[in-house]
């Protein structure tokens, strides 16, 4: 997977699929991913849910409507703005990197 830094992202907003890579601490792994969503109930229409480990499947934020971009989608200035107030404060976000979407298979069992 081709991981970038969060904080030298240059797109405007995110999407559904995008995957964000940190260190993190108990009750997580040292190393947590967590997945933007479809959430329509959210005032963006995502949230942010754990895609990793004991906690996969597990909802960590309904983005507030201030996370999202004018043309759609989730902010990118304004996560990186606010990555430790509203998504996990124990990690900076220059320690944060992300990737567009797992690659197909990622996960699968092997035979």
């Amino acid at each position: 997977m081709n991981w970038r830094p969060l904080i030298s992202c240059e797109n405007d907003s995110f999407w559904r699929g995008v995957v964000f890579r940190f260190p993190a601490k108990h009750p997580f792994e040292d190393i947590v991913d967590f997945m933007i969503i479809e959430e329509c109930e959210s005032p963006t229409a995502f949230k942010l849910i754990c895609s990793s480990g004991y906690h996969s499947g597990k909802t960590e934020l309904v983005f507030p409507a201030e996370a999202k971009h004018e043309c759609g989608g989730v902010s990118v200035a304004w996560l990186k703005k606010n990555w430790k107030t509203w998504i996990y404060p124990e990690s900076e976000v220059e320690a944060v990197s992300y990737v567009d979407c797992y690659p197909p298979g990622h996960g699968a069992k092997p035979n």
